[in-house]
């Protein structure tokens, strides 16, 4: 008994049934290459998403009026910075970033002084804690978040973080967590920045 093919229609049907096993093969591979792609392009369009509801309506305004106000707070922010690290650069290093969340004054686009910027800080903070969690679950795709976002994260994270660590402790042990995992690689860099 031999397990070759004999006559040419028994070989031809022998490579119908390899064509087919191997058809299937490459259409099975070629379907999962298409759903991986399709997932890939799912998940940039969500961090996309982000970016755009970041870059207009209420985010946009809340960035606005936190740059306002550290924009008037420049000048004491530049001498914190020019001071040694240390526990009295980080008492003074709080003490500015509360008043200025707190009291900075910020003109809004009708012309109204308003005070202090906490809801606008508090919205930010959920909205990166919002993308971290996007980003976690696989529903966003990683580098496209952390290529818009990074720098902005790491710069906001650092230079708010007694709020965050104050917003913390005294009323979400969690406040503010998801946006420090995003934005920081190594906690060391926030006194560089």
């Amino acid at each position: 008994m031999s397990f070759l093919p004999e006559t040419f229609i028994d070989w031809l049907e022998a490579c119908a049934k390899t064509l087919v096993i191997v058809g299937t093969v490459v259409g099975a591979g070629w379907g999962y290459f298409e759903y991986r792609h399709k997932e890939e392009q799912r998940r940039i369009e969500g961090s996309l998403t982000y970016v755009k509801r970041f870059s207009e309506g209420n985010m946009l305004e809340s960035t606005r009026r936190i740059g306002s106000v550290w924009y008037s707070a420049q000048s004491q922010l530049q001498k914190l910075q020019d001071s040694p690290p240390g526990d009295e650069y980080a008492r003074r290093h709080r003490q500015l970033v509360m008043s200025v969340i707190e009291h900075g004054s910020v003109e809004d686009k009708d012309g109204k002084i308003t005070r202090g910027v906490v809801a606008d800080v508090d919205a930010v903070t959920a909205f990166f804690g919002e993308l971290a969690i996007c980003v976690n679950a696989g529903l966003c795709e990683s580098q496209t978040a952390h290529s818009f976002f990074d720098d902005y994260a790491r710069r906001f994270h650092c230079l708010h973080e007694p709020y965050l660590v104050w917003k913390a402790a005294d009323y979400s042990s969690d406040y503010g967590k998801d946006l420090a995992t995003f934005a920081t690689r190594d906690s060391q860099k926030c006194r560089s920045q």
